[in-house]
């Protein structure tokens, strides 16, 4: 939810290393010590609403991340893996054990059904071998680009898009309390406690880095920040016009 560099002298022909004659004057020796750059604060020590802000503050700000993690509710599990930029977005999403991803570049949505998702569809549609075939021949590794887009499907775009995921995620945290530092994923994180759940912030730049329902096995983990590139639209020969699909 951060060379030693060591010179020798030439060795002679006859193998005895020369020798540098004691006339020559030395170079002078800079007295100044050499400067190191200082540690960042640690930002535990401030109040949990500021460092809530400032949370919220570094995941808007950054140019790329990657958020994996299983969400649990009434209607069952959700596995996503999202890949959020500024300009765009991609969702790898495992809904009810067949995956689907979407692709989000502006307005622009694009949807990517696997073949197991394929061949669910075409069973609910009561779909003979034959059709099976075609369809998998026809839509698998390729993008639909879709005409309408239900209540699930938006649930999933908004995941997608990194702006309306972020309202989203933080627009819950309500008003939480702190707890130790400890390290998390490799981190050195202190944690915001509120509604049930925990987030976990880097000490040195508040960045997220792992959210989880203190209840449930709901989690999310933040990673890759400022790694991860945009997406790019299909190519046109990988897209399908989702009205011939009924999407």
């Amino acid at each position: 939810m951060a060379t030693a560099l060591i010179a020798c002298d030439p060795v002679g022909t006859s193998g005895t290393p020369s020798v540098t004659p004691s006339t020559t004057a030395s170079a002078p020796t800079s007295s100044r010590t050499p400067s190191t750059t200082p540690a960042p604060p640690d930002l535990s020590t401030l109040p949990a609403a500021t460092l809530l802000a400032r949370a919220k503050a570094a995941a808007s700000a950054a140019s790329g991340l990657r958020v994996k993690g299983l969400l649990v509710d009434d209607t069952g599990d959700l596995r996503i893996d999202l890949q959020l930029t500024k300009s765009g977005g991609q969702g790898a999403f495992l809904v009810a054990g067949t995956p689907i991803t979407y692709r989000v570049i502006g307005k622009d949505v694009y949807m990517l059904l696997s073949e197991a998702t394929i061949r669910a569809m075409a069973k609910d549609e009561k779909a003979g071998d034959a059709e099976i075939r075609a369809m998998l021949s026809l839509m698998k590794n390729k993008w639909i680009k879709p005409s309408k887009i239900d209540k699930d499907g938006q649930a999933l775009i908004d995941l997608t898009t990194r702006d309306t995921f972020f309202k989203g995620f933080f627009g819950d945290v309500g008003h939480p309390t702190k707890t130790g530092k400890k390290v998390v994923d490799g981190v050195t994180s202190v944690g915001l406690t509120g509604q049930g759940a925990t987030l976990w912030v880097d000490t040195r730049t508040a960045r997220p880095v792992r959210f989880e329902n203190n209840a449930g096995r709901d989690y999310l983990t933040f990673t890759n920040y400022g790694k991860v590139a945009a997406p790019k639209a299909p190519k046109p020969d990988q897209i399908l016009d989702g009205k011939a699909f009924g999407f």
